[in-house]
């Protein structure tokens, strides 16, 4: 460390000082000491005043930190609830929109089983088999049942099932201008058996040949004809 003049008389000048007030080393020496004594504890003072200060500055900084924090909380906790509130508005209009979209394809649907019901021979004669398969559908329903499509590929013969207090009917659809054959209650009753179903059943705007009313014996399928297809209560089974 390089000590300088300026060094030297900030730390002898008073000593040089205070001797040639008194011109007595005696004298000067205790008072120097004393000079020094009372820089020392100054020093020390002002250390301590320093600290003091650093330690309240910390703590200041502590608490504004703690407020801050409080205050991030707080902003998160409305920020939370905001998109909390955001989300279930959302939520209820998709909901609201789901329900709407739900309640016209409901309404469009009764409005359609009501004219299939409405149905005459006319029009169930020259409807398509998608369309026939409806108009069956509407019939049951209108009986307390409820009614699920299969598949378009792959339905096993069966193309409605009916269930109603855990008994299932699987439904084969025929709209023919000519009698149905047997394969219809091979297919039927085959269908019965993928499906798990108790009851099967051939349902047609014709009649059924000789053949396949001998089958449907045997395999205990139902056969529906023109004679008795606009009596649904009558042809679909008692359930209790």
């Amino acid at each position: 460390m390089r000590f300088t003049f300026r060094d030297g008389l900030i730390y002898f000048g008073p000593f040089f000082a205070i001797l040639a007030i008194t011109r007595d080393p005696d004298r000067a020496v205790p008072i120097y000491l004393g000079y020094v004594a009372l820089i020392l504890l100054g020093w020390s003072a002002l250390q301590g005043v320093r600290q003091v200060r650093a330690i309240r500055a910390e703590r200041r900084f502590e608490r504004s930190m703690a407020e801050f924090e409080q205050y991030l909380d707080e902003e998160e906790a409305v920020l939370n609830e905001a998109i909390k509130r955001h989300r279930q508005a959302n939520l209820e209009a998709e909901r609201s929109r789901i329900e709407s979209a739900a309640l016209r394809a409901e309404l469009t649907r009764l409005e359609r089983e009501a004219e299939y019901r409405a149905a005459g021979w006319s029009d169930i004669d020259v409807m398509s088999g998608i369309q026939f398969e409806h108009y069956i559908a509407a019939l049951i329903r209108s009986a307390g049942w409820s009614v699920s499509t299969t598949p378009a590929t792959g339905d096993y013969g069966v193309d409605l099932i009916a269930a109603k207090n855990s008994h299932k009917v699987a439904i084969q659809c025929k709209r023919l201008a000519t009698p149905v054959g047997v394969s219809a209650v091979q297919q039927a009753a085959s269908g019965a058996v993928r499906y798990r179903c108790a009851t099967s059943m051939v349902v047609t705007n014709a009649e059924f040949t000789k053949a396949a009313k001998q089958l449907a014996v045997d395999h205990d399928c139902r056969l529906v004809g023109r004679s008795r297809l606009l009596e649904v209560e009558s042809w679909m089974p008692q359930t209790m």
